[in-house]
């Protein structure tokens, strides 16, 4: 059974493999860079649309923003498939991990991982909108869309906890693809209310990360108005990406350290194989045969 002490033993080998490991600085700050143009002119540009104009809206548009949307959000699922495929070849100690021909397979293993997910949490998402897009519903449909809700919340927070289970699988073994979904479903069910309580303390955790990085975005912002200067605005965009950086390489790490921890790896050391942790038998010496 999974203890808070063991989720808060888990925080402190996330930030220490964060830390430590220089090889994972670049694609977190590739990550972070990547969501800092998203947040400051992507969304911007997606907000100013609305369900009244948006069949007014030029087609070309519409197509851009979305090929910008999925494009960002790709090159950051490469980004962090290195982050995982890195943390967890230092923690295994397996070198072979780092190799490019298995970097590149296991990224793109990784991205398709991540768009099925996705894929099956935005349709139950769109599934799901019509009910609470309801005007004037009545109590029997507010009740089931409440319903609704609440079960599509419980399957995001499954397919979230899944997904990484997938990548642990996916990433880190050469098992089949039905083969890792098995032993990821088997994982997800032996280790469920453990799995979703450390969801929640993470998402929890992040979320507080995240209000500090858009504290920093409001400090940079009312200083920049009071003394406009490219230092200031330089200082802000700096620490806003500090701040991401840190996000992107502790929120991947710490799911290496929950998988490992799950599916009781060994970490920090060599596995040695099987053979070497038993006990042979010595084997008596051979008697030298008398000639006469």
């Amino acid at each position: 059974m999974i203890s808070l002490s063991s989720i808060r033993t888990l925080f402190t080998e996330a930030w220490r493999t964060a830390a430590s490991e220089p090889t994972l600085l670049m694609p977190g700050i590739f990550i972070s860079a990547i969501a800092l143009f998203e947040s400051s002119y992507v969304w911007k540009i997606f907000g100013t649309f609305s369900f009244e104009t948006l069949s007014d809206t030029p087609i070309r548009s519409l197509l851009f923003l979305s090929t910008l949307i999925v494009t960002t959000t790709i090159l950051k699922t490469l980004a962090e498939s290195q982050i995982f495929i890195a943390a967890a070849a230092r923690i295994l100690r397996q070198p072979p991990l780092l190799t490019p021909s298995c970097r590149l397979k296991n990224a793109l293993r990784y991205l398709v991982i991540e768009i099925l997910c996705s894929s099956l949490i935005l349709i139950s998402a769109v599934l799901l909108f019509p009910i609470l897009a309801l005007k004037q519903p009545s109590i029997l449909l507010s009740i089931l869309a409440v319903i609704s809700a609440l079960i599509f919340i419980y399957a995001a927070i499954l397919l979230s906890v899944l997904k990484h289970m997938l990548f642990g699988y996916g990433t880190l073994s050469s098992l089949t693809p039905r083969s890792a979904f098995n032993l990821s479903i088997r994982l997800l069910s032996r280790y469920l209310n453990p799995s979703i309580i450390f969801l929640l303390i993470l998402t929890t955790v992040l979320s507080l990360f995240t209000f500090l990085q858009n504290l920093v975005i409001l400090q940079g912002a009312f200083l920049y108005s009071r003394t406009a200067g490219l230092f200031i605005e330089t200082l802000s965009y700096a620490s806003v990406l500090l701040l991401g950086t840190f996000i992107a390489l502790f929120s991947t790490t710490i799911w290496v350290h929950f998988f490992l921890l799950l599916t009781n790896r060994h970490r920090e050391e060599k596995i040695e194989p099987i053979i070497l942790r038993e006990e042979i038998p010595e084997t008596p010496p051979k008697k030298k045969k008398k000639y006469h």
